[in-house]
């Protein structure tokens, strides 16, 4: 008698995880083209092709086949992490089969524009707004203010007295709760 042995073509390849929704960085639609990519474990997984369109992402997250020893995807509640950009976005999501809505967000921190050096002579007046390139609720602070100096919001305002002639050495801080820019 001989032996019979049977064999399978078949896997046990989880069916993929579907996420999509509205992608915002910083309060506002993230525009088209913006790149989407979906990462576990710190390795890449998916990227979605073209990137966001009118402000909507739609990416597929490949299941894992629990039968190998390498990793192909993701299996139920592994962490997924998107990035936005290139930026880490919230919610973390978890990986589950199916299609799921999840709408993620990037916060970019402020950055402030260049201010430059400012020269004022006594007894004048020194005036000018601090710019920072950020949707959100950004606050900005100023430090080492010079005696009499005031600054409110992002206006600058000084007129030095006769004998405050020195070299003044002011940082401004944007900040939007989570991140800032010096």
């Amino acid at each position: 008698v001989q032996g019979l042995a049977a064999t399978s073509s078949e896997t046990s390849l989880l069916p993929p995880s579907e996420y999509w929704g509205t992608v915002t960085i910083n309060g506002s639609l993230a525009p088209n083209g913006t790149s989407v990519e979906a990462y576990i474990n710190g390795a890449l997984y998916a990227t979605m092709q073209g990137g966001v369109v009118n402000g909507y992402y739609d990416i597929i997250i490949p299941g894992d086949n629990p039968d190998t020893p390498q990793k192909e995807g993701g299996q139920n509640d592994d962490t997924i992490v998107i990035r936005i950009n290139g930026i880490t976005a919230r919610p973390f999501l978890k990986w589950k089969s199916g299609i799921q809505r999840a709408d993620i967000s990037a916060n970019m921190a402020p950055v402030i524009s260049a201010i430059g050096n400012k020269t004022v002579s006594e007894n004048e007046t020194l005036r000018f707004n601090v710019s920072v390139t950020d949707n959100d609720n950004v606050t900005i602070t100023a430090f080492g203010l010079p005696p009499s100096a005031a600054f409110d919001g992002n206006e600058f305002v000084w007129i030095p007295n006769f004998g405050q002639s020195d070299i003044y050495q002011v940082t401004f801080n944007a900040s939007d709760g989570d991140l800032s820019d010096v």
